[in-house]
């Protein structure tokens, strides 16, 4: 008597899983007894037809595409458009500046500027120094190297 309670139950208990299945389930199984195996739900999703206003969904979706590269480009664009404007200006303010300080509209403009460019006494001396120097520890290098002892 315990095996026909069992087996009752578990026919019950078939009957309530099948209720509980979704209906895509039911098709894809009923689909594979009848011999197309290894179809899934997207397999299905294909057999309902296009969409009314896919032509439209398409021409709004490559739309919004198009504006979030292009306002992503005026984002880039405006703050190197403002930093070229205060460089430039800053460049024209600072020649005009110099121009004005140096009088470089001057006829002895340029006698100026050679003073300006004339290198400080003490600094040439320490360099006419040093190139000494290293002239002469380049001609030691020199000896050292073709320097052979006798054997």
């Amino acid at each position: 008597m315990p095996e026909t309670e069992f087996s009752i139950g578990l026919s019950v208990y078939d009957g309530l899983q099948a209720v509980q299945k979704a209906p895509i389930d039911v098709a894809l199984e009923a689909l594979s007894e009848l011999g197309y195996k290894n179809l899934t739900k997207a397999d299905l999703e294909r057999l309902h037809p296009p969409d009314d206003f896919e032509e439209e969904l398409e021409v709004m979706a490559d739309v919004r595409a198009y504006f979030q590269v292009s306002y992503k480009r005026i984002i880039d664009n405006v703050p190197m458009t403002i930093q070229h404007t205060l460089n430039r200006a800053l460049a024209q303010a600072m020649q005009n500046c110099l121009v004005a300080e140096l009088h470089l509209g001057t006829s002895d403009a340029s006698e100026r500027l050679e003073k300006l460019l004339v290198e400080d006494p003490g600094i040439e001396a320490k360099r006419m120094e040093l190139e000494k120097k290293r002239a002469r520890l380049l001609e030691i290098q020199v000896k050292l190297i073709n320097f052979h002892l006798p054997v």
